[in-house]
């Protein structure tokens, strides 16, 4: 009967051991911080949602319709840039295949509610290969 209470209470152990450990490789998102696992941290932003749009145009040469312009709308004024607090976004274009990989637009301070990022002729991608947008406010 003693081995039994001793191995009921081993099991006991090892299993709130084991929930220990589980729940910190688990951190939940919320808007309070950044956790790991998470697509989306809020920061300055809270739960406003931030709006990505872009513009193409048609480029007879590759027949093919081109992203000449990023634009990040609803940006929070707690995210606008002030003289002792500038703020700046950064976006990343993501592509699939054929052309696959990843395009930095760079930094663009933020002085209104969206920032516009106008690509130049020979950094427009191909709006087809496009597949995701990721966007970073510093």
């Amino acid at each position: 009967m003693k081995l039994w209470k001793i191995l009921g209470a081993l099991v006991v152990v090892a299993a709130l051991s084991s929930a220990a450990f589980a729940s910190a490789a688990k951190l939940n998102l919320n808007s309070q911080g950044v956790q790991a696992g998470s697509a989306i941290v809020r920061g300055c932003q809270g739960d406003a949602a931030l709006s990505v749009s872009y513009g193409t145009h048609y480029d007879n040469s590759i027949s093919a319709f081109l992203v000449d312009t990023v634009t990040v709308s609803g940006i929070a004024d707690a995210c606008m840039s002030t003289p002792s607090a500038p703020r700046a976004t950064e976006v990343v274009l993501t592509f699939g295949p054929p052309a696959g990989g990843s395009q930095n637009l760079g930094l663009k301070t933020i002085l209104g509610s969206s920032v516009v990022y106008n690509l130049p002729p020979g950094s427009q991608p191909s709006a087809a290969d496009l597949t995701d947008v990721h966007v970073l406010i510093k």
